[in-house]
């Protein structure tokens, strides 16, 4: 449920950003996928006794995923919109994007990604149990970020799928 509640309020919360179903579509999509590869990368490395999870470890996954995916999406959303309106056409907007945005995306993964690994050596339970999968899920999703979604970029900007209300492109 709270999982549910979450991705409905980012839901609104982008539709009013972008003022567009299929944006907001697009970054849902985009966040599930991430979602998706997250907890089962998280579920095989468990499996295959990589790491021990605890029950509060699916919900810390998800919390960080989402918040991760979101922000991932926007960044390169964002920049891509930027270029748009500047007059770049849309497959070089999201080269341009990627390349832009790729430094911010792997620092702030990575950063996430060694934090939470670290908490691998405490001594509480809760904590060692959560932190390496918590690292493992951003690290797919940072993976995602720069793999899958420029892919989509470059396929759907140009038919016109990444377009919204508030970015209008051809105008200044």
């Amino acid at each position: 449920k709270i999982t549910l509640i979450t991705v409905v309020l980012i839901g609104i919360i982008l539709f009013l950003l972008y003022r567009s179903i299929p944006m907001t579509a697009a970054v849902l999509s985009f966040i599930g996928a991430a979602l998706a590869l997250g907890r089962g990368i998280v579920a095989l490395a468990s499996e295959r006794h990589l790491f021990h999870v605890s029950t509060f470890t699916a919900s810390f996954v998800t919390a960080v995923v989402l918040g991760a995916a979101t922000d991932y999406a926007i960044f390169l959303l964002s920049r891509f919109h930027e270029l748009r309106r500047a007059g770049v056409e849309p497959l070089e907007a999201a080269r341009e994007a990627t390349v832009n945005t790729a430094s911010v995306i792997l620092g702030s993964s990575i950063t996430v990604a060694l934090a939470m690994a670290s908490m691998g050596f405490a001594h509480i339970a809760m904590f060692n149990t959560t932190g390496p999968a918590v690292s493992v899920a951003i690290l797919a999703t940072l993976a995602l970020s720069l793999t899958f979604l420029p892919a989509f970029m470059a396929i759907a900007g140009p038919r016109g799928w990444l377009a919204s209300e508030r970015c209008r492109f051809g105008s200044s």
